[in-house]
């Protein structure tokens, strides 16, 4: 992928930028999508523009917010990522379009009418190399109307990066950061979206388990027992395998003393990881370009999930840290953010980033495509994430 790997060590100052900015949040009445409108709303400088197909949703969230936040703050339009004449007429008047619903299929037509309109972009979609390969085809049109450009926002990518670094600063020498993330999530209260299937089955067909030792991205063996993880009294100890995120892959480099790093992430039930997981995993490796059957195990993924997660339900996402202290001796860190839901999260995760947008801390960032993880600065954004009512802190070291 053709991003930009720029990363910033150091908390930037908040700027004093007043001017107003609006953002149009596709799907912005969705799981995620609707923090996303409530929390950007947190700031006086933006205003919010709720669009999907669905504009009797996107209004009755509108009217909320205004309630909450003021008149005018928010307002629904119609939006089809299907019709890029409606796309057009949606994004008039915007400095932002923040993609929020799952349209891997369709960002062509996104990318196509925010560049026409020549507006700033940045989305919450899966990680995988459709998406990558799409940004990669609007590069030269990014630079020719220096656009910010900001993809892989959210949780997972978009939070791994910011808590290595962040623990890195405890560091005189840091030596391993191992970033574990557990998603308990109630799939009993939420309506299943099949676009949202496929996009699953998409990201298991390139799931990629590789981590970084001694000098190398290695893919974890089949065979090899996923390590351990504590997650405390939340989620007790869990097995987590490795998983490739891109926004990982500059991080031996700025830390060149780091021997080991990753991103491990927990399963989700017994019955969707021992049983129905591995059928996916199988036949989307007999069959890579069946798109109905992909769909199908997609279909069939999310009744497991629906059928069979238990409480508690939240997300936690830690770093476990090992390194020397400034006197040379061994040192241990646990860095960890928790929240009761996992679309809130990741809806701050996102504003969080959006938040320095504003302040403007991404202007020489211009005409190239970023990963979220690599460009926000640690510090700020932990607290941004705190402020928005996730817990985060250093549990042990």
């Amino acid at each position: 992928m053709a991003t930009k790997q720029t990363t910033k060590k150091k908390p930037a100052k908040k700027k004093a930028v007043k001017t107003q900015k609006t953002f149009l949040v596709l799907g912005g009445y969705g799981n995620a999508g609707r923090f996303i409108s409530t929390y950007l709303l947190g700031d006086e400088r933006a205003n919010v523009i709720i669009a999907g197909r669905h504009v009797e949703r996107a209004g009755d969230l509108a009217a909320r917010l205004c309630k909450k936040f003021g008149e005018g703050r928010a307002v629904a339009r119609y939006a089809d990522v299907m019709d890029k004449s409606s796309l057009l007429i949606a994004m008039e008047g915007v400095d932002m379009v923040v993609v929020a619903a799952p349209v891997i299929g369709q960002l062509d037509t996104v990318l196509s009418a925010a560049v026409e309109v020549g507006i700033d972009y940045c989305d919450i979609l899966m990680a995988s190399p459709d998406k990558y390969k799409v940004l990669d085809s609007y590069l030269d049109d990014i630079k020719t109307k220096n656009m910010t450009v900001i993809t892989d926002s959210g949780v997972h990518p978009g939070m791994a990066a910011p808590l290595v670094r962040m623990m890195a600063g405890m560091f005189a020498t840091p030596k391993r950061a191992d970033v574990a993330a557990c998603f308990r999530v109630n799939w009993k209260s939420l309506p299943f979206n099949p676009v949202s299937a496929s996009e699953f089955a998409s990201e298991l067909r390139h799931f990629n388990p590789s981590f970084y030792h001694n000098g190398k991205w290695l893919k974890a063996k089949p065979t090899a027992k996923p390590p351990l993880y504590d997650f405390g009294s939340f989620f007790g100890k869990q097995r987590c395998m490795p998983m490739m995120l891109t926004e990982m892959r500059v991080l031996p480099k700025e830390f060149p003393t780091m021997k080991h790093t990753g991103f491990y992430i927990s399963g989700f039930n017994g019955i969707s990881d021992a049983v129905v997981m591995p059928i996916c995993f199988e036949l989307i490796k007999r069959f890579p370009k069946a798109k109905k059957l992909h769909d199908m195990l997609g279909k069939l993924f999310f009744w497991s999930l629906k059928r069979f997660s238990k409480p508690p339900f939240g997300t936690i996402i830690q770093v476990n840290g090992s390194g020397f202290n400034q006197s040379g001796k061994d040192k241990h860190v646990c860095l960890r953010v928790y929240h009761d839901d996992a679309y809130a999260l990741t809806g701050a995760s996102t504003v969080a980033c959006l938040f320095e947008y504003l302040d403007g801390n991404f202007e020489d960032l211009r005409g190239e495509i970023h990963l979220q993880g690599n460009i926000v600065n640690p510090d700020g954004f932990i607290q941004t994430l705190q402020d928005m009512g996730a817990h985060a802190g250093v549990v042990k070291g």
